[in-house]
């Protein structure tokens, strides 16, 4: 699901040879058929959402034994810097 109309737009060209639907619309109010997906991924958005209601939503979309991925762009702990964040870092600032 894809809330914005370009974007929807661009995935469905990029991923016109996959077994993908790319549905627009917002997830708090597009139609869903209940317990239909396998998965449910949301990369750097869920924050977005009302926690609370956006995982009952979930959990009736997604069949029973499917998963949840969730994601953000924050890496590691702040208080506990990973041995590769020297490197991840050097990266980001190429």
């Amino acid at each position: 699901m894809e809330l914005g109309g370009r974007l929807a737009a661009r995935l469905r060209t990029n991923l016109a040879d996959r077994d993908v639907t790319v549905i627009e619309g917002d997830f708090a109010t597009v139609a869903l058929p209940d317990g239909t997906f396998d998965m449910a991924v949301c990369a750097t958005a869920f924050h977005w959402l009302d926690t609370a209601e956006a995982v009952r939503r979930l959990a009736s979309l997604v069949r029973p034994g499917g998963g949840l991925a969730v994601w953000w762009t924050v890496f590691g702990d702040p208080d506990r810097s990973p041995p590769l964040r020297p490197d991840l870092d050097a990266l980001h600032r190429r």
